[in-house]
């Protein structure tokens, strides 16, 4: 795999990375774990086309002799050494004239390198750096260090015989022994002892380092060892092990090694950060947290607003006047005109009357209002403004923190699976913000429909078949006694001496007319609807339209949130089957010097393969 298809795979994870984290699936840990991951390689410094040179650095800590050996590689002081410098965090690069360096990407400490260039043709396959102390007290130099670690093919971990076992060189070596080759050099070996070099071979093989290319060399400050050095010095073994490794294509070999090196590590971080996202198993069981909770909030609110319910259908429940009303209201508007008249007429001013006043909104007063309506003619329904006035007095916070509990179990449900709380916080927002208007609007619905037709429609039917026979019956009823008296009084007249009406006529007449008039009346208003009943019912059935409503939002929420979760988990695996080609053959046995320079536990892991790898480790994840 091309470094062009490494960066484009890891924008691409880049992109999933900040989604995910900008909707909540991922913490502050996840992002700054990707973030620390190397996005850079040593094919970046240069321009593109055509073979590369050999990245090798020296690298270690204070006064080790780093730029001594950089001095004496090339014959001239092209480093500075100890307090010459005039910067602590100063990167020197040691490059041949024709080499071309690539423009780095932003944030590259490009203004702390000094590039120092020559004409050798023989070392035109090596680029040579010298790196900041990572063990300096200033902590520049350690991220400027850090910062070009990732462009470096080979590092030269450079020691000295009392300072080996340097801790930050050897944390920087455990976390990166498997991202590049190394060798390893004790310098100022004149002040050493044969002893040191063995434990420090121990030491590297505990490191995962089998055979560890380890060399000793005399260098002091200045261009050539020291005349007065009686030991070996293995300084030109240096440059011989890396023509070796540049004769046997090691460059691209280590390019392969540094691919794999940042694939494993991304597809740690991707395993890791799809595990938050939870399975589909998981998801059921976070679905299944709202059920027992949702049923014993809405049993709560039933039981609790009923009496509030009740109070807003007597309010709602406006009832149609029934005859003797009729009647009394007739009287009582007759009396009021007739009254009217007269004072008009004796030039007194009229007062107005409770009926022709603006009719008040609440309290009271509302009664009042009612009443007037009663006596102005026939029942006319409340106005939408009303009705929903009233509707919202049934909805308190007491309701409200009910069902937003039954959320939060949800959240809670969740955070127990190991997935992240805020995309559902998120999801519910909108539902807690318009859970007070779901449940009215239900219940307004149905109070509506009741109001505009509040019996089934056989008994509207079968009521007005009643109401036009307690007009009928009667006056069939009086039709028959009429006749019977026409006939009665012509029998009285033809037959002198005869009875003409009898009380026990006049009572059963009576009674015939009062029993057809009775009963269709009293059919008629059996079948009336009572409002009160009505209203409250549809309340009722409008309060639990209501809760059905906002717990089919709650499951619908959930269920698009765990399909944005599953949309992202397709594309981390899609992410990590990317990482697969990251698999580099074994290298042949004529790479000995290759091999020696690289940790035995990336050699290992060459045998499982970048997928492989990559499972193994989400799986450890989750």
């Amino acid at each position: 795999m091309t470094g062009r298809e490494f960066g484009e795979l890891f924008s691409r994870a880049r992109a999933w990375f900040e989604r995910a984290a900008n909707d909540g699936w991922l913490g502050t840990t996840d992002v700054a774990r990707f973030e620390a991951l190397d996005q850079a390689t040593p094919a970046g410094l240069f321009v593109a086309g055509g073979p590369r040179p050999l990245v090798v650095a020296f690298f270690g800590g204070t006064g080790v002799g780093k730029s001594s050996l950089l001095n004496r590689l090339a014959g001239q002081p092209v480093a500075r050494v100890g307090i010459e410098r005039p910067t602590s965090f100063e990167v020197t690069a040691y490059a041949h004239e024709d080499v071309q360096l690539a423009e780095l990407p932003r944030g590259t400490p490009v203004d702390q390198v000094r590039v120092v260039r020559h004409s050798s043709d023989v070392r035109a396959g090596v680029l040579w750096m010298d790196m900041p102390d990572i063990d300096s007290t200033h902590e520049e130099n350690r991220r400027c260090a850090l910062a070009w670690l990732p462009y470096v093919d080979v590092l030269i971990y450079v020691v000295s015989p009392e300072r080996y076992r340097d801790d930050a060189g050897w944390r920087l070596l455990l976390e990166r022994g498997h991202k590049h080759g190394w060798i390893f050099v004790i310098n100022r070996w004149d002040e050493g002892d044969p002893a040191q070099r063995d434990d420090f071979v121990g030491v590297l093989r505990n490191a995962g380092f089998d055979d560890p290319l380890v060399l000793c060399t005399s260098c002091a400050d200045g261009p050539a060892p020291p005349s007065s050095s009686t030991r070996s010095d293995d300084f030109h073994q240096l440059e011989a092990e890396l023509s070796a490794v540049l004769a046997e294509h090691g460059v691209l070999e280590l390019e392969r090694l540094g691919y794999r090196a940042r694939a494993i590590e991304l597809g740690r971080a991707l395993a890791a950060a799809a595990a938050r996202l939870g399975d589909d198993r998981v998801w059921h069981t976070v679905a299944d947290a709202l059920h027992a909770p949702w049923r014993t909030a809405a049993d709560a609110i039933r039981d609790g607003v009923e009496l509030s319910l009740g109070g807003v259908a007597a309010r709602l429940a406006v009832r149609e006047p029934g005859m003797f009303e009729g009647f009394s209201r007739r009287a009582r508007n007759a009396v009021r005109g007739a009254g009217g008249a007269l004072l008009s007429a004796s030039g007194v001013p009229r007062l107005p009357a409770a009926a022709d006043s603006a009719p008040p909104t609440g309290g009271a007063d509302h009664a009042g209002s009612t009443a007037a309506r009663d006596d102005a003619g026939p029942t006319a329904l409340l106005q939408p403004g009303e009705v929903a006035h009233l509707l919202r007095s049934f909805w308190d916070d007491w309701t409200q923190a009910r069902l937003q509990g039954c959320l939060e179990a949800v959240e809670l449900a969740a955070q127990r699976s190991g997935i992240p709380g805020a995309p559902l916080r998120n999801a519910f927002d909108r539902l807690n913000r318009e859970m007070r208007s779901l449940v009215l609007d239900a219940a307004q619905r149905r109070v509506a429909a009741a109001m505009a037709c509040p019996s089934a429609p056989w008994r509207m039917r079968l009521r007005a078949a009643a109401h036009w026979l307690s007009y009928a019956l009667p006056a069939t009823a009086l039709v028959v006694v009429g006749l019977v008296v026409i006939m009665r009084f012509a029998s009285a007249a033809l037959s002198p001496g005869g009875a003409f009406l009898s009380v026990d006529f006049a009572v059963h007449a009576g009674l015939l007319v009062l029993v057809s008039w009775v009963l269709p009346f009293a059919a008629e208003q059996a079948l009336r609807p009572r409002m009160h009943r009505v209203v409250l019912d549809a309340l009722r059935r409008g309060l639990q339209d209501g809760l059905n409503t906002v717990r089919a939002e709650a499951t619908a929420a959930i269920t698009a949130t765990a399909g944005r979760a599953a949309a992202l988990r397709r594309e981390a695996d899609g992410l990590l089957d990317g990482l697969a080609p990251f698999s580099p053959p074994e290298p042949p046995a004529a790479m000995g010097a290759l091999r020696r320079m690289i940790a035995d536990d990336v050699a290992r892991d060459r045998s499982t393969g970048g997928r492989a790898g990559c499972l193994d480790r989400r799986a450890a994840s989750e």
